[in-house]
């Protein structure tokens, strides 16, 4: 009965710790687009989510409506997270062609498919710019080229 009690408060310690931390990181997120121009109809806690998922096929209609609207930079809500939309290639790709340096590469969603590999050990999503992971990027590449897709 005490190791039960002990293990329920390990296990209250480290979901809160990831709440609070979490928390704090979706606020400081909020704050920093609180500017940036956001489409109506948001739900508090949901976001945008259900305006996309009424209609799931054109859902990039509605990001079209949404930059002709509010201009090609605005925000989005997806659950609580606020993400920053950009539709003008002028804008994102000095960004995108910087590199890793200014722009690093966001590896959280990718990491719950290392549990499926096993022995577990990260693949090219979940990686970060390491000397593999710059090689089998090399060859994507060039094997994506629209010369060899015809």
């Amino acid at each position: 009965m005490l190791l039960g009690a002990a293990v329920l408060l390990a296990l209250a310690v480290v979901c809160g710790t990831w709440l609070y931390n979490d928390g704090i990181l979706v606020l400081r997120r909020l704050h920093a687009t609180k500017d940036m121009p956001d489409p109506a109809g948001g739900h508090w806690l949901l976001g945008h989510l259900l305006l996309l998922l009424a209609k799931p096929m054109t859902s990039f209609k509605t990001f079209h409506e949404w930059a002709e609207t509010y201009g090609p930079v605005y925000r989005v809500r997806f659950l609580c997270r606020p993400v920053v939309v950009v539709t003008d290639p002028d804008l994102y790709q000095p960004l995108l062609r910087s590199g890793p340096a200014k722009l690093p590469k966001y590896t959280a969603p990718y990491k719950m498919f290392e549990v499926f590999v096993k022995p577990p050990r990260s693949n090219m999503l979940s990686s970060a710019e390491t000397p593999v992971w710059k090689a089998a990027r090399r060859a994507a590449v060039a094997a994506l080229t629209m010369t060899n897709l015809r």
